[in-house]
């Protein structure tokens, strides 16, 4: 869900995350679902999303007044490490890689696309799945208000305009359709990946991307129940008590 925890992959989403374009919904969607297993409460779900908000606006994480935003930011960190030791999506992402090779993507465009396909590949079978949850949208809206704004702390490097872009990335993506359809993701993988000349594809693996997503979409959806699972008995575990999933 983040891809700081894992070697190679970190590079990965800094390249995406540069430049005008970015994939919407990252995985701010997944990361907004798990902290919905603790609350739904604005502050903690805009936490939740706020590491990697930070890295598409090129910035590091702030630090947080409010105690939920802070609850948050910390346990999107614990997210990410939960999810990115997990079976189910080092499978995933194992077998994206095979079948990318298989298909004749290069290699630096297949890394990029197996790690950060698959995971938009869940966001949008969790999209699917609850297609109007509200809380979502409304913790969006509470990080584009001046309320998050004023809870925030920038470290002193970051440019002052920061808390603004972040109020307009917040809106933009609460007002954002989510297009949950293949073709609608590869466009953004492709796009996304055509700002690096490492990771770019060459014209005719376009289609070999678009059948990937169709073969690898399958396997996401059968494996979405064992991995959530997964990641609750992480959580739970490096929580120190099964305490804190009281509220699922």
């Amino acid at each position: 869900m983040g891809c700081v925890y894992r070697p190679g992959t970190a590079q990965i989403r800094s390249c995406l995350g540069r430049g005008a374009y970015y994939p919407p919904r990252m995985n701010f969607f997944g990361h907004a679902w798990v902290a919905a297993w603790f609350s739904e409460r604005e502050p903690f779900l805009l936490g939740s999303m706020l590491p990697d908000f930070a890295s598409v606006l090129g910035v590091p994480p702030p630090a947080s007044r409010h105690a939920e935003l802070s609850a948050g930011i910390e346990l999107h960190h614990r997210t990410d490490r939960a999810f990115h030791d997990s079976h189910v999506f080092q499978s995933l992402e194992q077998r994206a890689r095979a079948a990318l090779a298989g298909a004749g993507v290069s290699k630096g465009a297949r890394r990029a696309l197996a790690h950060v396909g698959v995971e938009l590949l869940i966001d949008a079978e969790l999209t699917r799945r609850a297609p109007d949850w509200s809380a979502f949208a409304l913790a969006l809206r509470y990080g584009s208000s001046p309320a998050c704004g004023a809870q925030l702390e920038w470290r002193a490097s970051t440019p002052g305009d920061t808390g603004e872009r972040l109020a307009r990335l917040c809106s933009r993506l609460a007002s954002a359709e989510r297009a949950t359809d293949r073709a609608s993701i590869a466009a953004r993988l492709i796009a996304a990946l055509s700002a690096r000349p490492r990771l770019a594809l060459r014209a005719e693996e376009a289609p070999a991307v678009h059948a990937w997503l169709g073969e690898c979409a399958p396997d996401v959806s059968a494996g979405l129940e064992p991995l959530l699972a997964e990641l609750r008995r992480a959580l739970a575990a490096r929580s120190g008590g099964s305490e804190l999933l009281a509220s699922c």
